[in-house]
């Protein structure tokens, strides 16, 4: 294709060859010295060349022509300058000579290059060469690095040729050689340079070289190794353990991986709290500051865990933990630590009075929590938790402390009864015995009064309140006197009193009120005394130390009652327990007093601050009866007496009493302190039925056992089951237990007994019995007509203790017709116990049955129940009123329709702000535009729709009001503020006259949006205006009245003077607004004074 150039260049010959031929035929009739030339022509063209950088090359370009052409190079289009150039030449035959090619962003020798060789006969331009300068530098400019990628993840050899030209190309190389190609497609080369392969296998372990080539050289990088890691896995995981609190555990936790992941533990209690356990902990050392001891428990070589001696405290979840570079992997198990259940506040021996109530309580701790049984020697009856038996009953506390109340105690009943308190669990058992001792009715036989709480000494101020305690107890009541320096103390004075309960309080004390207090208590059957000492003091000497009787409730508990453990005809040894209330200061003794029988002395104190809990009365009278009672004492004060104990009459002659056979003794240590039998499985055979497995352990004296079984979710007596078990068939370790109660948990332990001693119980076990069918049917059916066609169902749940497990669903059968037809058998969720049967034909007998279903089946239907159909038709409204209202409440009671309700309330009131907020800030903007433009002078501007202007030409000069040819009134020419005070112009009526009769009050807001008039934007109704005189500034009014001049104006002027005459002016006002008196003359009425900027 002949381009522009190439034409103009082909003229150009074909002028210069029609000059040649002119020449030369000039030549034959010129002189001798004219001769005939050629157009030069290009015999050798310069060729494609590719070069090292800093070597020499030449790009060839020969021609001929007469004369000899002149040769210049071209590149990329532009001249090649080679005059100055230390590495480039032009060679006498054209070609063009490179001494060292170079290729660099300032100086590159690579482009197009192609010769034009000239003459004055013309010019030959040759065909285009390319001129390639190559190079590679030596360094990548990112070397590849070693890479361990996890099995199956995409590994990234990353590499980044060294700078060249042209661009180098990459191939990798493993071990040495070329990679070979990749069917699966597993690797690939980006074009940054970086080797991408996918899902990493251990074969593709190795070498890896990046080589970077192109015409300039090759270059290799440094060999980097590619390692397959794998992350870790679990190969054994640890499992749920159950342990015997003492025992060793160990958690197996092993782990595989390449490298070999690090294994730490961490463990989770009960609580949520959190506690690691690092490989370097090992036994009996310490965990940093931050963390708990765990001096038993350490990580062992392959990763477990091994707990030595654990205990309920190490209870909860233990997760083990491995990482390496690749990633890392965790399995949690729960450690559950059984302890034995003890028994750690123990029932103490009890004596009452017969006719009261006698309370043992029983604390135990264990784990899991002990089930904890009262029962008496010699009787077979056991009583759990709020469960009853006569007059025995049992309550369950808090802290896992029962109590056992015996109420309306008799003598000849309960008297040195032996009451036991067992607790078992999966751990075992422990039990132990209190005697109750039973005294005669309270203050029998002439007992003499106690006083329980007794006056104190006391040092008060003068002028204050003095109160003395005394409260007594016998029968009779006793009396209370109170006596003062062993004188009878008199109540006639006005500021003496004693209350009902005995306290003697005594007002505005004064210093004749110092003395020794003694209160008296009597009966028929005695006395009993107790003295305190009353200082006053004035209140402002510095030296005396004031103090009041200290409150009972800081005065230590009073101690158990206190039991005869031995005696002889003339000594008596006393024991008694320790209360756990200790009061407001450290326990300083205990205090023994003592009664004779048929001696009229009263109480005794045989005892001040016994430190033991035991003490021996000598030199006692043989023959003779004695009761005795403890106070505990503290620095507060003395606690109130203990019940009284048994009543104790030493022998005549002294006689040791006859012990057990050496066989019963046996017998009996063996039963009551060890474990005979160990229950040691339990399965659940249907849902009646449950197996139990045990082992006997010490069958020496064994005769059989009691079996009980208790239930978890019954209450009452129904509860419990016991079974004797006594042939050798039934003592072979198995039984099965029957006639249970479908889907109950039950407790079952063995009390093993040897003739009609009872021993300690075995373990508990805990199972449940399999579902079944429910045994009732549901209850309180109710069909209610709903419409013409329709009748609403609804019934409740059968009774809960016949579900026999979890109701699933109903089955709602509805028959009809004349043989009472199957129509239908619906199933209805057990979570909506209703039905809305529709299409039913009025006139049809219809009845429905309803049944109840577990999992396993349907239990037994309802009786048949007729549907109203015959009143479908006159429905009762208010029937409709009560569905519509239960279906309304109902879907009210909905928690989505209480959260959607809320969050549209939330939404409102959301709204609601922003919408106050922004009319607030509204507002706040014009208040703030306004004030910007009235300051503190409270500017007034005008509306453009008073079609009036200010004129500002001049300082202190206000314009009048434009007037038309007719002449406008001065009372028109007011300012329109107060429409009750001048006449409304025919513009303003309708708008005015249309809305409110007050236009002040339409006015005044609108003149308020304003912020300045520009008289440049106003328009007029009126064509002519008549410009008065302005009002001189200060104390003048508004508008003046002095003469006005008429100023005309064409049809086609503007409504305003020019604006070289007026400017806008903004009008300060003192007041406001203006007033206008009457309608003849506004402008006599403008009292408000103006001032012009």
């Amino acid at each position: 294709m002949r381009t522009p150039g190439n034409r103009r260049r082909s003229d150009d010959r074909s002028f210069a060859a029609m000059a040649a031929v002119a020449f030369c035929a000039l030549a034959v009739f010129a002189p001798a010295a004219v001769h005939c030339g050629r157009a030069p022509r290009i015999v050798e063209h310069p060729t494609d060349i590719t070069v090292g950088t800093h070597e020499p090359v030449t790009l060839n370009c020969k021609s001929e022509g007469q004369p000899q052409p002149d040769v210049r190079w071209m590149r990329d289009g532009r001249p090649v300058d080679v005059t100055g150039s230390i590495r480039k030449a032009l060679l006498p035959d054209g070609s063009l000579l490179f001494l060292e090619a170079s290729q660099g962003k300032r100086d590159s020798d690579s482009g197009t290059y192609w010769c034009i060789a000239n003459n004055s006969f013309g010019e030959a331009v040759s065909r285009k060469a390319n001129l390639i300068v190559t190079y590679l530098k030596q360094d990548f400019r990112v070397q590849p690095k070693d890479v361990t990628p996890a099995s199956g993840d995409t590994a990234v050899l990353e590499c980044d040729p060294p700078k060249g030209h042209p661009e180098p190309f990459v191939v990798w190389h493993k071990n040495g050689q070329p990679m070979p190609a990749d069917e699966k497609k597993r690797w690939y080369i980006q074009d940054t340079g970086n080797l991408i392969i996918r899902d990493v296998k251990s074969e593709d372990d190795g070498s890896y070289t990046c080589v970077a080539n192109n015409l300039a050289g090759v270059r290799r990088s440094k060999p980097i190794l590619l390692v397959t890691q794998i992350r870790p896995y679990m190969i054994q995981a640890p499992k749920d353990t159950v342990a015997m609190a003492g025992s060793s555990v160990q958690l197996q936790c092993k782990i595989g991986g390449t490298p070999q992941p690090e294994v730490f533990w961490k463990k989770i209690s009960n609580t949520g709290v959190a506690q690691h356990i690092r490989p370097d902990h090992y036994r009996n050392e310490k965990l940093s500051e931050d963390r708990d001891t765990f001096e038993h428990v350490y990580i062992t070589q392959d990763g477990s865990l091994r707990l030595d001696n654990v205990s309920p405290e190490d209870e909860g979840k233990y997760v083990c933990h491995a990482e390496n570079h690749q990633g890392k992997v965790n399995a949690a198990s729960s450690l559950t630590v059984h302890s034995v259940p003890l028994i750690a506040q123990r029932p103490a021996d009890t004596h009452v009075s017969a006719g009261s109530n006698a309370i043992f309580e029983c604390g135990v701790r264990g784990n899991p929590k002990p089930t904890i049984f009262w029962s008496l020697q010699n009787n077979d009856t056991v009583l759990f938790p709020k469960e009853s038996w006569n007059e025995f009953h049992a309550e369950d506390t808090k802290d896992s402390v029962s109590t056992l109340i015996i109420y309306n105690v008799k003598r000849e009943q309960h008297d040195q009864l032996v009451v036991m308190c067992s607790a078992t669990n999966e751990a075992g058992s422990d039990e132990w015995r209190a005697t109750l001792t039973v005294a005669a009715a309270a203050y029998e036989d002439t007992l003499p009064p106690i006083i329980e709480y007794g006056p104190a000494n006391q040092t008060l101020p003068y002028s204050s309140i003095g109160n003395l305690v005394c409260k007594a107890i016998g029968n009779p009541q006793p009396v209370i006197t109170w006596y003062k320096d062993d004188s009878p103390l008199s109540t006639e004075i006005a500021r003496i009193n004693i209350t009902d309960t005995g306290t003697l309080q005594i007002s505005n004390l004064q210093k004749s009120d110092n003395g020794v207090y003694t209160c008296v208590a009597s009966s028929v059957n005695g006395k009993a005394t107790w003295s305190a000492e009353l200082k006053m003091e004035s209140p402002k000497n510095p030296n005396v130390g004031f103090f009041r009787s200290p409150d009972p409730s800081t005065f230590p508990g009073a101690p158990s009652t206190p039991v005869v453990v031995n005696y002889t005809d003339t000594s008596v040894v006393l024991s008694w327990g320790r209360n756990g209330k200790v009061g407001s200061s450290p326990l300083l003794g205990y205090q023994v007093e003592m009664f004779t029988y048929g001696e009229n002395v009263g109480w005794a104190t045989l005892v001040r601050r016994l430190h033991s809990t035991h003490f021996t009365q000598a030199f006692l009278r043989p023959g003779r009866s004695y009761l005795f009672l403890v106070r505990a004492e503290n620095s507060h004060g003395l606690s109130p007496p203990s019940h009284l104990s048994g009543r104790v009459t030493l022998p005549t002659e002294y006689h040791q009493n006859v012990p057990y056979s050496h066989d019963m003794s046996i017998a009996k240590s063996t039963l009551f302190g060890g474990h005979i039998v160990d229950l040691i499985d339990i399965k659940t055979v249907s849902s009646t039925s449950i197996k139990l497995f045990w082992e006997i352990l010490n069958g020496e004296f064994l005769e059989g056992f009691y079996l009980y079984c208790h239930s978890k979710n019954l209450t009452g007596r129904n509860s419990t089951l016991m079974k004797l078990l006594s042939n050798a068939t039934e003592l072979s370790g198995a039984y099965v237990v029957n006639s249970l109660q479908p889907s109950v948990s039950y407790v079952f332990f063995l009390v093993p007994f040897y003739k009609h001693i009872k021993g300690r119980p075995s373990n508990s076990r805990t199972a449940k019995t399999h579902e079944d069918c429910p045994s009732e049917a549901p209850q309180h059916v109710e069909p209610i007509a709903y419409n013409s066609s329709s009748v609403y169902l609804k019934w409740n749940p059968p009774p809960e203790d016949s579900h026999n497990g979890v109701i699933t669903s109903y089955q709602v059968v509805i028959q009809g017709g004349v043989g009472w037809d199957v129509l239908s058998n619906v199933t209805v969720s057990a979570s909506t116990p209703t039905l809305l049967l529709t299409n039913l034909t009025s006139g049809v007998r219809y009845k429905v049955m309803i049944a109840a279903a577990t999992k396993i089946g349907f239990g037994p239907y309802t009786d048949p129940i007729l549907l109203p159909t015959e009143s479908m038709n006159q429905i009762n409204k208010f029937n409709d009123a009560v569905i519509d209202h239960e279906e309304i409440k109902e879907f009210v009671a909905e928690p989505w329709f209480i959260l959607l309700m809320a969050g549209v309330i939330t939404l409102m009131i959301v709204l609601l702000a922003a919408i106050l907020f922004v009319r607030y800030r509204q507002l706040g903007a014009k208040k703030s535009h306004l004030g910007d433009s009235l300051n503190a002078a409270n500017k007034l501007s005008y509306s453009s729709g008073f079609k009036t202007t200010l004129d500002a030409s001049h300082r202190g000069q206000v314009a009048s009001f434009l007037q038309s040819d007719h002449s406008v009134s001065n009372s028109q020419r007011c300012l329109f503020i107060d429409a009750n005070s001048c006449h409304k112009p025919n513009w303003m009526h309708h708008d005015i006259d249309s809305s409110e009769k007050d236009s002040s009050q339409q006015l005044l807001p609108e003149i308020a949006d304003y912020a300045e008039v520009n008289p440049n934007t106003m328009s007029t109704f009126l064509k002519e205006r008549e410009l008065s005189s302005p009002a001189p500034y200060a104390t003048t009014t508004l508008v003046s009245n002095s003469s006005s001049r008429n100023m005309r104006r064409n049809s086609e002027d503007t409504a305003y003077a020019s604006a070289n005459i007026y400017r806008a002016q903004n009008v300060y006002s003192e007041s406001g607004y203006s007033c206008c008196s009457s309608n003849n003359d506004c402008q006599s009425c403008m009292g408000t004074y103006m001032r012009v900027l």
